[in-house]
């Protein structure tokens, strides 16, 4: 009798010690971030993706209690890192930092593995920047010179874009098509190369942001000219340049960049994610670094973001119909 009360206390001693355990362990899974968050950029090193993702990890911290490690996985217009984003589990502990280039521009011209508006789910816009044509100060001094030379020198002219069919591509499609002239294309991994080869003379031009390798530091010692800049009108950054629209080419585009994650990661821990970034976006260091960059924040996320997607999705499928562009 003795004994079968003994062990009776142990076996409600071993449920209480079991109880406990599970109890912890529910609250272990229930926090997050417990690791660092990698953050996979689909660009190449130095460009405006790769800068903004940098200083966004230099202070989130701050607000997520983990670090942020950027992870750069360009090439193939940035089909690599997206593809890469989606080998990983849908935990959170992976997310993407891209731009409307790999959700709206690239799956109309490419061939990917992904769908871009239903595998992944927009987590945060961090900003936006209007798209340039930019060359070196002393190749040319606007873009009516540049058309005029491409008339008279047809395929010479150089262009050097962050991919096939990226952004840069896609901007000079449409300059082809209205002002009837053509570019010899010169593909890179990424905008900051494209700007680094721009200004070391390999090639004419280069497509770019004002965060894009230093072009406003370099727009404003005079190291190099902007030509165009594809928005609805003149930039406070640069007020002398003319719009496309201005200069005979339709065509608008604001690059944005945010975070977006697998379908599937649980809504509770984008909410912690999103809670850290706009605490982020409100940061007097971060909006310091920011504007040194000539790139404030221009924050959005959830519905708005999505939507906003959808509608450059849309609308960017428009163009390559109209250019006669198609999947390869």
């Amino acid at each position: 009798m003795k004994k079968i009360k003994i062990i009776k206390s142990i076996g409600c001693i071993l449920g209480i010690v079991i109880s406990m355990g599970l109890m912890a362990n529910t609250g272990l899974a229930g926090k997050f971030p417990t690791k660092p968050i990698r953050v996979i950029v689909p660009t190449g090193p130095g460009g405006s993706t790769d800068v903004t993702s940098r200083l966004v990890a230099s202070v989130v911290h701050q607000y997520l209690g983990q670090p942020m490690i950027v992870m750069l996985k360009g090439g193939a217009a940035g089909t690599i890192g997206m593809a890469a984003t989606m080998a990983e589990k849908a935990d959170g502990y992976t997310l993407v930092f891209g731009t409307g280039n790999h959700t709206s521009i690239v799956p109309h011209v490419r061939k990917v593995t992904y769908d871009s508006l239903n595998d992944f789910i927009p987590v945060f816009k961090v900003n936006n920047d209007p798209y340039l044509i930019i060359s070196r100060s002393d190749r040319f001094k606007n873009f009516k010179q540049l058309i005029d030379e491409m008339k008279a020198n047809p395929g010479k002219i150089s262009f050097g874009s962050n991919g096939l069919y990226g952004n840069g591509h896609s901007m000079i499609l449409k300059i082809e098509l209205d002002a009837k002239v053509k570019f010899k294309h010169v593909p890179f991994k990424g905008g900051g190369p494209a700007i680094r080869s721009m200004l070391g003379g390999h090639v004419d031009t280069a497509g770019g942001l004002f965060a894009s390798a230093g072009t406003l530091g370099r727009y404003k010692n005079g190291s190099v000219n902007i030509l165009g800049i594809a928005a609805e009108k003149r930039d406070k950054l640069a007020p002398d340049v003319p719009t496309f629209r201005e200069q005979g080419v339709d065509f608008v585009y604001q690059l944005w960049r945010g975070f977006m994650a697998k379908k599937g990661t649980p809504q509770d821990r984008i909410d912690i994610i999103v809670d850290a970034l706009s605490k982020t976006m409100k940061d007097k260091t971060f909006l310091r670094l920011m504007k040194a960059v000539g790139s404030p924040p221009n924050p959005l996320h959830g519905k708005e973001f999505k939507n906003m997607i959808l509608a450059e999705h849309k609308q960017f499928g428009a163009i390559f119909k109209q250019v006669g562009v198609t999947k390869k």
